[in-house]
């Protein structure tokens, strides 16, 4: 499914440097997986270091309600 939404979003694995959530995913089974097969870094944030993370995210009331932050899928800026 991983691979498909890349696919989707034209993003190529390749471009795929790591892969970040919120710390309540730090156990998501195919998320695990994804990261030991393509041998990337998992890293999770909580909903106040996402709520104070600087980047272009696209917000969502869903998630807002669910993970108490609005911030998916985006780009962080270091």
């Amino acid at each position: 499914a991983i691979c498909q939404r890349l696919e989707q979003e034209n993003i190529p694995l390749a471009a795929v440097e790591q892969v970040c959530s919120i710390a309540r995913k730090k156990e998501e089974p195919a998320i695990l997986a994804f990261c030991r097969k393509y041998r990337l870094p998992f890293c999770c944030y909580t909903a106040d270091e996402l709520s104070s993370a600087p980047g272009e995210f696209r917000p969502s009331a869903f998630v807002q309600k669910t993970g108490g932050v609005d911030k998916v899928r985006g780009r962080v800026t270091a």
